[in-house]
């Protein structure tokens, strides 16, 4: 039986096996100060001396990085991280099938003319594709929501880089709806 240890690594090896995946501001010290800063804001702000105020994020800060806390904080980083990832490769996969079916349809179904082309085999090509991209939008929906739920429960406000991925699939998925079949 595999220990938590064990399962953190194995994690962490798998998602890095994809590609180092880089987020500004998503390193575990970070993510730890932020999240003791914004969780629990009002608690430090009622301390009455600054150095009350340090002993008390220093011990909340020791739930995070030394205590039970550690391995949920992990768990949610490794979350945004291979969710990003998997969610900004799909999203390359899809927008070059869009690309690649845009394409095919404006080619001929044949050349020549030794035989009349079958519409019907082009409308049912077409909603085969059609079906394998909203499958794929599905997953990377998916990926996004957790990824999503992940930064909710660090108080990690996404940067820039990967807002901008989402924005990308929300293009992409209007782009892909808007296909038509027939």
């Amino acid at each position: 039986m595999a220990t938590i240890d064990e399962m953190t690594t194995t994690m962490n090896r798998l998602i890095d096996s994809e590609g180092s995946v880089s987020i500004p501001g998503l390193d575990f010290s970070s993510v730890v100060d932020n999240l003791v800063e914004k969780k629990y804001a009002d608690s430090l702000s009622a301390c009455e001396t600054s150095t009350e105020r340090m002993e008390m994020k220093d011990r909340l800060s020791k739930y995070y990085t030394e205590g039970e806390g550690k391995l949920a904080v992990q768990t949610e980083i490794a979350s945004i991280k291979s969710n990003f990832s998997a969610a900004k490769d799909q999203l390359s996969f899809v927008s070059e099938a869009v690309v690649a079916n845009t394409a095919s349809n404006a080619l001929p179904p044949m050349l020549g003319a030794a035989v009349a082309p079958n519409p019907l085999y082009t409308v049912a090509e077409n909603k085969v594709k059609l079906n394998q991209m909203k499958a794929m939008l599905k997953n990377i929906s998916a990926c996004i929501v957790n990824l999503l739920k992940s930064a909710i429960n660090l108080m990690f406000q996404l940067p820039s880089s990967v807002m901008a991925v989402i924005d990308t699939f929300a293009t992409v998925k209007s782009a892909v709806e808007s296909i038509p079949v027939a």
